[in-house]
This record gives structure tokens, sequence and C-alpha cells, in this order.
């Protein structure tokens, strides 16, 4: 018995030697990754940080520092590791505002609003908390919870300017015109402030040329470009306002400009979209031909020159430059403009054989794909875009802006069956979204297909919110596709007046008044809900209930 216990003495000894050396040698690794970061040795602290979470995956420390590392080199898999630091420390509210951050930065809305639902009023008296929440809502669309966010932000935080000038910005959308001067003024004021002077002064042009207040423009504008600071694109701002404005001095600008971007591939790119988007292609290519072979083949000059020649129509001369040009790893773009010249030229047969080519190259590139469905959108070529936003659903980092970019353009065609398709796609991707859910709902009712499971959707999505406007309809119409026209009514009912009269749900209300018998209030909605955007088989609904109503009122 002696003998046993020494040995489990031994072997526990062991396990918590082992134990405590994992801790030291994983929080041993860190210190080495700082260290690396400090001296700017990136690779040897990612191989430490990549050390330590090995050692100790519950290490927070070695998950943020691979956060950002990811996040300096523009890599989405940042997420994980901020995830992987929350699941470390799910009490750390920072790291968790860290993690909404990050999604934002790479479009993940879901993930970031997410990290953020969990805390709850507990964060209200943080102020990072509000600036993060704040930029989820210019992610979602809601500029009066952007703007509700900022000021909570800025009345916790009052030493934090930046706070301030995100709460001009959008102050200056206030209905108040006192608000509107308030704002302008501070924004005047962080103007002089060598840290915010730029995104102020941006602010304010911005607000300048919303009034079209001339002077102002041109005399916001020009401070801005007097900032070290400022970047290529403000004094090309500039001269895009001097243009506009038929100014004496645009000439001068614009050779200053292109004596700048003559020795720069990036100033270069970005000159020469501009002066194509600008009715300046023909100049544009006639400098072309003056600067060195080697600075206009550099990426991604030779895809901007080729936009120059699209804009001047110049297919011959768009043709001739795709074909002598070494466009390097943007094969794939090269390809896609020639498709576009052959086809202007009449010849189909070769256009498609370039387009396939650039297919090819492109492969399952999902930034290439997405580089290509840019430009046949600019293009307007529908088919094309179409094929390539497909292909990006199945991307992950591009899935969610290319299946919102499906479904507007299939709402926009009215082709509810694709919709559908759009629809059930999100609900794979992103199984708890709600929104993705009921529009699943809506079109499965709207379709006559699987009905019963789009009755259950709705109906769950409505229990869990009742007061969810849109939940409300598709709940309602989920009843109404069952006969139980006074309780699709009543589901209606408890929504507030203001929501009732938006005009995409009074056009259900409408129809759920007709069906039950209340025409006499009915008619009202459904005039209101003939102002909004909808799909045939709802504007058919819409139709014959207005029909009913106006065969049987006197």
């Amino acid at each position: 018995m002696g003998a046993l216990g020494g040995v489990i003495l031994i072997v526990a000894s062991g396990i918590g030697g082992y134990r405590f050396y994992q801790h030291w040698e994983s929080s041993r690794q860190v210190r080495r990754a700082e260290a690396y970061l400090t001296g700017g040795d990136v690779r040897s602290a990612a191989l430490a940080a990549r050390r330590a979470f090995a050692l100790k995956p519950s290490n927070a420390e070695a998950c943020r520092i691979l956060a950002g590392i990811a996040e300096r080199d523009d890599q989405p898999v940042a997420i994980q590791w901020r995830q992987a630091a929350v699941a470390a420390r799910p009490r750390s509210i920072d790291d968790a505002i860290a993690l909404a951050r990050t999604a934002l930065r790479f479009d993940k809305i879901a993930v970031a609003e997410a990290a953020l639902a969990k805390w709850g009023g507990a964060a209200d008296k943080v102020a990072t908390y509000h600036e993060v929440a704040a930029q989820l809502a210019v992610a979602k669309k809601d500029p009066v919870a952007a703007e509700r966010h900022y000021a909570e932000a800025a009345k916790l935080d009052p030493a934090n300017r930046s706070y301030q000038l995100n709460l001009a910005v959008f102050q200056l959308q206030s209905k108040s015109p006192d608000v509107r001067v308030k704002a302008s003024k501070l924004l005047q004021t962080l103007a002089n402030d060598e840290t915010l002077r730029v995104p102020a002064a941006r602010a304010l042009r911005d607000y300048a040329a919303q009034r079209r207040d001339a002077p102002a423009l041109l005399e916001i504008t020009a401070l801005l470009c007097s900032y070290p600071e400022a970047t290529f694109l403000d004094r090309i701002s500039y001269v895009q306002i001097l243009h506009l404005l038929n100014r004496p001095e645009f000439a001068g600008k614009l050779t200053k400009l292109q004596n700048e971007a003559a020795s720069d591939s990036i100033k270069l790119t970005e000159l020469l979209e501009w002066m194509s988007a600008n009715q300046l292609a023909l100049l544009a290519i006639h400098w072309i031909k003056e600067l060195p072979a080697e600075m206009v083949k550099k990426r991604p000059v030779p895809a901007a020159v080729a936009d120059c020649y699209m804009a001047a129509s110049d297919w011959d001369g768009l043709l001739q430059w795709c074909k002598k040009t070494d466009w390097g790893d943007l094969k794939f773009l090269g390809h896609a403009y020639l498709s576009r010249a052959l086809r202007e030229q009449g010849d189909n047969l070769g256009s498609k054989s370039e387009w396939n080519m650039a297919l090819q190259e492109a492969g399952s590139d999902g930034r290439r794909i997405y580089s290509l469905q840019q430009s046949t959108a600019r293009w307007g070529w529908k088919t094309e875009a179409e094929e390539l936003l497909w292909m990006l659903a199945n991307d992950p980092a591009r899935q969610n802006e290319a299946l919102a970019a499906l479904y507007q353009f299939y709402f926009d065609k009215g082709d509810t069956g694709d919709l559908y398709r759009v629809a059930a796609r999100a609900c794979q991707i992103r199984p708890n979204d709600e929104a993705a859910q009921n529009n699943l709902a809506q079109l499965s009712l709207l379709l006559k297909v699987d009905m019963d499971h789009a009755y259950e959707l709705s109906m769950r999505l409505y229990q869990k919110d009742s007061k969810n406007p849109v939940f409300a309809s598709t709940y309602g119409f989920s009843l109404y596709e069952k006969g139980r026209y006074q309780q699709a009514v009543q589901a209606m009912d408890r929504l507030n007046p203001a929501d009732l009269a938006k005009p995409a749900i009074a056009a259900y209300y409408g129809i759920f008044l007709t069906a039950a018998g209340n025409k006499s209030k009915a008619a009202e909605y459904l005039r209101i809900g003939a102002g909004a955007p909808l799909l045939p088989e709802e504007k058919t609904l819409l139709q014959a209930a207005k029909e009913k109503i106006d065969h049987e009122l006197p």
C-alpha cells in the first residue's frame, strides 16, 4: 500500500509539474511574442504566440496577439482568434468588444451582433461598447441607433474627441437647424486638432457638397488638402470640385497630380480611375502614352488603363492594349476586358471564348471572382454578374455580401422563385439569422412551397418577437393561407400605428382586413400598401383585395 501510494504521489506530482510547465512556458512564449512585435519581427511573434496557444489554448493573450497579427495582414482568421480569446475569458467585455470590432471590419455583422448582445445592460457604462454598437448600427443602416450610441459614448468619455466627431457627423443630418449648426461649429473646432482635422474636414466638405454651398466647399477642401496627412484621394476630390465648378485652377492642379502619380502605381491607378469616370478618358489615354512603359504595366495600373479605353469607347484601342500587356496575376481581368472589346465589336464567339478563359484563370479564388463580378456589374452584363454572385455565395469571405446582392437583384426583377433559392441558401449558412428565416417563410407562403414548415417558422419568430412588424405580417400571412382571417388581423393589431402605416406592412394588413370582412378599414391600408415595392404574387393578392372592396362597397 505504501508503494502504491508512492507511485500515485509521483504520478500526481508529474502531472502537476507538467501543467505548471505548460503555464510557465506558455506565458514565456507570449512575452517573447510581445518582444518580437516590439522589434518589428511579425513572423517570429506569430510563431511564439502559436507555441503559447498550443501549450495552453486558454491563453487569451496569445489569442489576442494572433488576432492582431491577422488583422494587420487583413486576414479574416482574426475573427476566429478573437472568438478564442472570448472563449478563454468569457467574462471579459473588452474581448467581446474586440471581437465585434474585428467582425465588423470583415463585414460579419451577425458575429458582431452576437458578441455584443450577450452583455445587454451590463455594458451600458462602457464607452467603447457604445462606440462599437454605433459602428454596428451604421453597418445595419440604422443612423438613429448609431447617433444614440455615439452620444452615450461621448457622455461616458467626454475627453475622447473622436466620439464627439462621430456624433457631430450624424448630427449634421438632423432635422433641427440648431443641432446642425452646433455640429458644424464643433467640426470646425476639431479641424484645428492635428489628430482629428482630416476626418473633421472631410465631414464638413461632404456637408457643404450636400448643401451645394460652392464657396464653403472650395474653402474646406482647399484646407483639407493643405494638411500633410491628407491623402492623394483627398487631393483628387479637390481637383474634382474645381472641374465641376469649371474653375481656372483646375488644369494646373490636375497637372500637379499627374506629376505626383507618374512614379507611384497606386496613385496612378487612382487618378486614372477618376479621370475615366469624369469624362477625361481621352486626356488620360494621351497622358498614358507619355509615361514610362514599366510604370504603366505595374499592377494594378493595366486595369485602370483598360477602363480609360472603355470610357472613351475605343474598343480597338482596348483590344490592342489587352493583347500587348503582360497582366501577370491579373490575367483573368485581361481576358475579361478582351471579352468586352470583342463583344462591342460584334465578335460574340470570340467574346465567349475570352470570357470562359477569364473564368478559368479566376478558378475558385474568391477575390478574383469578386473582381470579375464587380466589373460585369459595371458593364451591365447581368447574366454573367448573376452567375458570379452564385459562385461567391460559396465563398465564406464573400457569401453574405453576394447573397444580399442576389436578393436585391431578384427582388428588383420580381423573380420570387430565385429569391426563395437565395433565402434557403442564407438560412443554410446562417441558421440563426432570424431575418433570413422570416424571408424563407414568407417566400414559401407566396410560392405555396413547404407550407407546414413556413407556418411553424413564422409562428416561432412571432412568438419570440410579436412586436416586430415583419414577423407579424409573415405570421399573419401564414394564418391567412389557412383561412384564419380574424386571427391574421389580430396578429397585426398588436403593432403600433406607425408600423401599420409602413407601405409593405399596410399592404398585408389591408389584405387580411378585406378577407376578415372589415372592408371599410381595409381600403385605407390597401391604398397605402399600393406604394410599396411588391413581388408579383403580392401584387396579385393586393389587386384581388382591392377589386373585392370596389365591388362590394357603394
